[in-house]
């Protein structure tokens, strides 16, 4: 979301992945499409930064998982691939804070990850960070106060309720209070200094509990 629109990018169709976007007038209560992403994608990460762009990372196009990055100008309307990442991410947690856009976790040919790479939006250069503790797929995250914090997610084994906080300005993590339940998939929002976690998927059945 970003102001009074949200945005729906890409996905799949039971068929094919999409490049297709649309655009909610909250307002309004009216949808419009806008212009197609340069790649088509499905479980993807996406962020807002600069109180304009929204970056979309990775994800899956039907036949490979991705490492590519493109970014929407809510300005113009218009979509440009930026610098793209070191790994390859399906499924991965994407937040901004700052000048800084983050993936996290997500899964390649290899497996689940663990890893993490930022992204500084005017160098247009990703770095590697430190990796989590667990290795997720499907997490959610959110930023609040200096830290990221990731929620849940999928180990290759198992829906996780287990979170791990980053600091940002150490560079360093640390396990957080576990959710009452596990869950992968769910919404993850910061309001008012807390982090609310919405939904998701425990591996048998969806959740309609929600934490903070």
């Amino acid at each position: 979301s970003l102001g009074s629109s949200l945005f729906v990018f890409g996905g799949w169709d039971g068929k094919e992945a999409l490049r297709t976007c649309l655009k909610l007038d909250v307002q309004r209560n009216e949808w419009a499409s806008i212009a197609p992403m340069v790649s088509a994608r499905q479980a993807m990460g996406c962020c807002v930064a600069r109180g304009k762009f929204i970056y979309v990372m990775g994800g899956y196009d039907g036949s490979k998982n991705l490492n590519s990055m493109e970014r929407y100008n809510t300005l113009t309307g218009a979509w440009n691939e930026v610098a793209s990442m070191h790994n390859s991410r399906r499924g991965c947690a994407a937040v901004s804070y700052d000048e800084m856009a983050f993936a996290i976790g997500g899964s390649d040919s290899t497996g689940v990850l663990n890893s993490i790479e930022c992204y500084h939006i005017y160098t247009n250069v990703w770095r590697c960070l430190p990796p989590m503790q667990v290795p997720r797929r499907l997490a959610g995250a959110a930023a609040l106060n200096d830290a990221i914090y990731v929620l849940g997610g999928w180990d290759g084994v198992r829906a996780l309720a287990s979170c791990e906080r980053f600091s940002i300005s150490l560079e360093a993590w640390e396990r957080c209070e576990p959710m009452a339940e596990s869950r992968h998939g769910a919404a993850v929002v910061e309001v008012r200094d807390k982090v609310w976690v919405i939904g998701g998927w425990d591996g048998v059945s969806t959740a309609r509990s929600n934490s903070v």
